[in-house]
């Protein structure tokens, strides 16, 4: 029952009956049960006065209760009737109106302006894993839910410690600058990758910036997963950084602050509803965090110092993970700078034998050129796609491989120097698909 101000109307029941219609149900009438008036008894002639006084009715003191009075009994379960009636409609009318949309009776929200000179109650939050990120090690578990469910696989298991082992590597990157990696690898990458403890073997990580030969210095027993729920920690990576590597400050609306970060990390951007460099990012831009959003406050940047170490992690499936208290989220590849010209020779040379061993012919000898549908010139922008996956391979006679490159050359140029979004790039491969798609030999 909907109200206004604090005021009700409470209503008197068409089955409060009068109090005759009560009789009628009882079978009676009133006169039925109410006494027969008394006659009082006169002394009759020849009578003993003695005995007349006798049979004379006794008058009662109006200080002593009748024994008992069918009248009475009626009007007191009359007026019980009555007031568990009355009581039992203002007990529904009270119900009613708590429950009534704005009854002010109900709950309200407290002003915010007055919490303030209010003491509470100490709110515990739900746990977030949050550590620093230097301090985690395969094994353990990172908190995290990815926006972009399509990059999830919702089916696929985790690894099975049993047939796990612990991996501990060092490499030297392309500046001569140091990088330590433990991995979390099952035991059948492990053989496919003829990987023996105090050997080398080529690891090719370039989400993670880790391509090159690795030292094996180590290979040790998986360790026990952690149990409480997050994101499996299948690798850590340690990169001592550049010197002419950007680093990032970056304070946050609500109270966080990450110290030091590289400018072509991934942040979840919400206005993009994608992944973005931090370097892109701009003060006032918003990101999520731990069940809801924040917004950044304030960039600072500066150069590396000499001999940080700078880090990053590897998430199993989910591919992200949060970072301060806050819970920041950030995706766990690194957008890596363009590929050097040794880097795209090696993968397109790689793309050519690839193609003549399905084929059995080298395509030049049927005048054909290997078009990369996603260029290698782009690849970092994909960090977790391999360039020279069978879908991004086609052949294509030579003349028309010239027209496209002509149509990647104009949007590299339209860029203004900027690095693209995935978004982007994928429109550019599917305008030239629709433009040059009837030319092309798909690999079987």
């Amino acid at each position: 029952m909907k109200t206004n101000d604090n005021q009700s109307t409470i209503s008197t029941p068409s089955d409060l009956q009068p109090i005759d219609h009560v009789f009628a149900e009882l079978g009676q009438t009133k006169q039925s049960v109410l006494p027969a008036p008394v006659e009082p008894t006169r002394p009759r002639v020849g009578i003993d006065p003695r005995v007349a006084l006798a049979n004379r009715p006794v008058e009662r003191s109006a200080s002593l209760r009748p024994i008992s009075s069918p009248r009475r009994d009626a009007e007191s379960s009359d007026w019980f009737l009555r007031s568990l009636m009355v009581g039992l409609l203002l007990l529904a009318g009270f119900c009613l109106l708590k429950a009534a949309p704005g009854s002010p009776l109900r709950s309200r929200p407290v002003d915010a302006s007055v919490t303030q000179h209010t003491v509470h109650k100490p709110i515990i939050e739900r746990k977030v894993l949050t550590r620093d990120i230097g301090d985690f090690d395969v094994g353990m578990r990172a908190s995290g839910k990815n926006p972009l469910r399509e990059q999830v696989d919702p089916n696929l298991p985790e690894p099975n410690p049993v047939n796990c082992r612990k991996l501990v590597l060092r490499m030297t990157k392309e500046s001569g600058r140091l990088l330590l990696v433990k991995l979390l690898r099952e035991l059948g990458w492990i053989e496919a990758n003829e990987v023996v403890e105090g050997g080398t073997f080529f690891l090719d990580l370039p989400e993670m910036g880790a391509v090159g030969d690795a030292y094996v210095e180590a290979i040790l027993p998986s360790p026990t997963f952690e149990k409480e729920p997050g994101n499996l920690v299948t690798g850590t990576f340690a990169h001592e950084a550049d010197p002419d590597t950007k680093i990032l400050r970056v304070e946050f609306a609500n109270g966080a602050v990450i110290k030091g970060v590289t400018d072509n990390h991934p942040f979840y951007s919400v206005e993009h509803h994608d992944y973005l460099p931090v370097g892109e990012m701009h003060e006032g831009d918003f990101v999520k965090v731990n069940d809801g959003v924040t917004k950044i406050t304030r960039i600072e940047s500066r150069f590396a110092r000499p001999g940080e170490m700078l880090y990053n992690l590897e998430t199993f499936n989910e591919h992200v993970y949060q970072v301060t208290s806050s819970a920041i989220l950030v995706h766990n590849s690194c957008v890596t700078g363009p590929l050097s010209t040794a880097q795209k020779d090696l993968f397109r040379g790689q793309a050519r034998s690839l193609w003549e061993r399905v084929t059995g012919a080298t395509a030049g000898s049927k005048g054909l050129a290997i078009h990369h549908r996603i260029p290698v010139e782009w690849s970092h922008v994909f960090p977790k796609a391999n360039p020279n996956r069978v879908a991004n391979l086609i052949g294509v006679d030579t003349a028309a491989h010239k027209q496209i490159n002509n149509a990647w050359t104009a949007f590299r140029n339209s860029l203004g120097g900027r690095t693209p979004r995935q978004a982007e790039v994928m429109r550019q491969a599917l305008d030239i698909d629709k433009q040059f798609g009837h030319l092309f030999e798909f690999l079987p």
